[in-house]
């Protein structure tokens, strides 16, 4: 939706951000201020893994789930020694096969369609395959991180995915 920053649905719908569904997304404030995003609140109806998330999060998780029907785990909420899973703000989408070349061509895949619409679904930054991508580094493309010393911790069974 787009409203006229001068009126008072724009004024309402800024201050009410952290409480209500419409967000506005950080990347896209300067070039299209009046640009909100409506996300779906977990209800009665939620699944497990999205228990303790935020509306963009589980958004993220329930459009992989919708077009990608390989991908039966997704991992939220819980403890970490970063504020992403504890916050809500992320999901780790758990690549089935992860070693064959259907395995890596679907996380590839998805790394893509995600990235291309992280404005749509409110994405921070993205991590697969031992990469990381995200808004404010986009002009840099996909990066190499350092190896953390296991397949899940490089992330090469799984795409980490983190909202604003």
């Amino acid at each position: 939706m787009r409203l006229d920053p001068g009126s008072p649905a724009f004024a309402w719908v800024v201050e009410h951000q952290d409480t209500s569904s419409w967000r506005q997304p950080a990347d896209t404030r300067a070039k299209d201020p009046g640009l909100f995003l409506y996300y779906a609140v977990a209800g009665p109806q939620a699944e497990g893994w999205e228990v303790g998330l935020k509306p963009a999060t589980v958004n993220i998780g329930r459009y992989v789930k919708a077009n990608y029907e390989q991908i039966t785990t997704i991992g939220g909420h819980r403890r970490d020694t970063t504020n992403d899973h504890p916050s809500g703000r992320a999901i780790d989408i758990m690549i089935p096969d992860y070693k064959s070349t259907e395995g890596r061509d679907l996380g590839d895949r998805m790394a893509a369609d995600l990235r291309s619409r992280a404005t749509q679904l409110g994405i921070q930054y993205i991590i697969w395959d031992g990469h990381i991508w995200n808004v404010a580094r986009d002009g840099e493309g996909w990066r190499h991180m350092a190896d953390r010393g296991s397949d899940s911790a490089n992330h090469y069974d799984h795409l980490h995915v983190n909202t604003w």
